[in-house]
């Protein structure tokens, strides 16, 4: 497992990695927004039922190869919307 590290340490330059036991994961799951497994076999019992406790989501699915669809276990999207309305009436906001 070390020679993994090392080689995936190349790959990363100079992020941190940082290796947690299962115990050290249970204890950060209140302060995290998402934790993801590459399978549903790869979760340790202890995490599941810890997560079941808080009430926590585990995203365990397999990864998909389609990069647009894997985002979405990841990114937060937040749309903000500024409507003018296209005959020149601005409502409300032509009073002030």
């Amino acid at each position: 497992m070390m020679d993994h590290l090392v080689i995936t340490a190349q790959f990363l330059e100079k992020a941190e990695i940082t290796i947690q036991t299962d115990a050290d994961l249970i204890k950060s799951l209140p302060k995290i927004d998402r934790l993801r497994y590459a399978s549903s076999d790869r979760v340790p019992q202890s995490v599941y039922e810890a997560a079941a406790r808080i009430g926590f989501y585990i995203a365990r699915t397999p990864v998909l190869m389609d990069g647009r669809i894997e985002l979405l276990n990841y990114i937060r999207e937040q749309s903000i919307c500024d409507t003018w309305h296209r005959y020149g009436n601005l409502g409300e906001r032509g009073l002030v």
